[in-house]
């Protein structure tokens, strides 16, 4: 089971649903064979991984220190987006 640092924690609906449409705009832009916006970064695939911040900006600081230093095999990342809630 996952930790969170609230103590009534309850799954947060719109930050999945969030997520859910992030995950999409990454395919659309990675699908170049679809006629939707092909032309942007035609030659780049891009790429994410995720951490979870449990609400708490000590982890989320922690957690984005080690996307920027250790994600992909150690190449770090170019850019972290952050929770609506964090």
């Amino acid at each position: 089971r996952f930790r969170t640092a609230a103590q009534d924690f309850k799954a947060d609906d719109s930050g999945t649903r969030r997520f859910a449409a992030f995950v999409q705009a990454i395919r659309e832009v990675n699908n170049k064979t679809d006629g939707i916006a092909d032309h942007l970064l035609p030659t780049t695939e891009v790429l994410f991984t995720q951490r979870d911040s449990r609400r708490d900006g000590a982890t989320a600081f922690f957690e984005a220190r080690e996307l920027a230093t250790s994600a992909f095999k150690g190449q770090g990342c170019d850019a972290i987006v952050g929770a609506a809630s964090s």
